[in-house]
C-alpha cells in the first residue's frame, strides 16, 4: 500500500476552509472526535510508530526530544471523502487542536493509516502549507490523502508534533 498526500489539492481545500466555503455532502463525523491515546516518546528517526523508549534511534515518532513548552492537544478529527474530478478520490482530514505555545507551524502530523484492509502504513506530514495546511486562527490542521474511492474502509491514528518537538495526544478515527 502506498499513501499519497494530495498536496496540490490540499492547498486548494485549505483556501476553501479559510474562506468559509462548505464541503461536499459526504461528511463523515468520526466517532465524536475519536478516542484519545497518549504518545509520550522521545527519540527515533521519523520512520516508525510511537515507542516508549527514550532516545530510541531505531525508529519511532518523534525524531527530536521535547524542546520545552506545552504539547498541543487534539480535540477532534473530522474526515470527508471527496472526489477531485480528473485527479482522485481523497479523504480530507481536519484536525482541531489547542496549543498554548502557538508553535504548530513547522511541526508535523503523525499518521498511521490502514486503507482498504491493508497493513497500516505510517507517514509524517510536514505542516508547511503543502503537505498539511495550518489554519492558526481556527486551531485547525488540514491535509488530504488519496484513496481508491468513497467505499473503502479507512482507519487512521493521528497525532500532532509542534515545532519544539512536543507531542499531542493521539486520536483514532474510522471511515467506511
Amino acid at each position: 500500500m502506498n499513501i499519497h498526500i494530495a498536496q496540490t489539492t490540499a492547498l486548494c481545500i485549505g483556501i476553501l476552509f479559510a474562506s468559509g466555503c462548505k464541503r461536499g455532502e459526504k461528511l463523515l463525523m468520526m466517532g465524536g472526535g475519536g478516542t484519545s491515546n497518549d504518545i509520550n516518546t522521545v527519540g527515533g528517526d521519523d520512520t516508525g510508530s510511537p515507542t516508549d523508549a527514550p532516545g530510541d534511534d531505531t525508529g519511532g515518532y518523534p525524531d527530536d526530544p521535547p524542546g520545552g513548552g506545552e504539547p498541543p492537544v487534539l480535540l477532534e478529527v473530522d474526515a470527508v471523502f471527496d472526489e477531485y474530478p480528473g485527479i482522485a478520490w481523497v479523504i480530507e482530514t481536519r484536525m482541531t487542536y489547542t496549543d498554548v505555545d502557538n508553535d504548530i507551524d513547522g511541526g508535523k502530523v503523525w499518521m498511521s493509516a490502514s486503507i482498504g484492509g491493508e497493513e497500516a502504513e505510517e507517514q509524517l506530514i510536514s505542516i508547511d502549507g503543502t503537505g498539511a495546511i495550518h489554519l492558526a486562527d481556527e486551531g485547525v490542521v488540514f491535509f488530504a490523502i488519496e484513496v481508491a474511492d468513497d467505499s473503502v474502509e479507512v482507519l487512521m491514528d493521528l497525532a500532532l508534533k509542534d515545532r519544539a518537538g512536543n507531542i499531542s495526544n493521539q486520536l483514532n478515527i474510522q471511515a467506511n
